[in-house]
């Protein structure tokens, strides 16, 4: 028997729609629901660059009158980056297994940041005295299989970074003001 294009069942073209459909369908559950995942992850890698910017900026401010560096500095930025954490009702399912870990500390290991001195006697010096009174917040929020993608699979854990560089806020200077003649 020969197919022609005049047998009947070969013009017809009823049921191509459906055919299409079935073929397109994967792609497009792969699509939106690894798009509305992939909008979880950044969503949640912003919170937490928000709650670290928070944490050095109270940590900016307050800094001084905390106890002991960098245990009570720690221990203020992790509550902080966690209450802003919590405060995500989207995130509730990611972070209920998550392990959060924050580290303070200075550019070059100096110790407690600490203001500069009012007197420099060259660029060099004032340059060294700044990079005293900077320190850093970084946040590491480890959890487990954050994307679940239909059709693909599940990634492994994952670990979102963050470090944020602010310099300890020192008050108004406490040089003597010029008497004016």
């Amino acid at each position: 028997m020969q197919l022609t294009p005049s047998t009947p069942w070969l013009r017809d073209s009823r049921g191509s729609t459906i055919i299409q459909f079935v073929l397109v369908l994967p792609i497009f559950i792969i699509l939106v629901f690894g798009s509305y995942e992939i909008w979880k992850l950044v969503h949640l890698k912003r919170s937490l660059e928000a709650a670290t910017v928070q944490a050095a900026r109270y940590l900016s401010i307050e800094g001084s009158h905390l106890d002991k560096y960098p245990e009570d500095w720690e221990a203020y930025a992790w509550t902080i980056v966690a209450q802003e954490l919590e405060n995500e009702p989207l995130l509730q399912d990611e972070l209920s297994g998550g392990e959060l870990w924050i580290e303070v500390d200075t550019r070059f290991r100096f110790g407690e940041p600490r203001c500069p001195g009012e007197d420099s006697k060259n660029a060099r010096e004032a340059v060294d005295r700044a990079e005293r009174a900077q320190f850093s917040v970084y946040s590491e929020l480890r959890i487990p299989s954050p994307i679940h993608i239909p059709l693909v699979g599940t990634a492994g854990n994952l670990t979102l970074t963050e470090r944020h560089w602010r310099y300890r806020e020192c008050g108004p200077n406490t040089l003597p003001t010029p008497s004016l003649p």
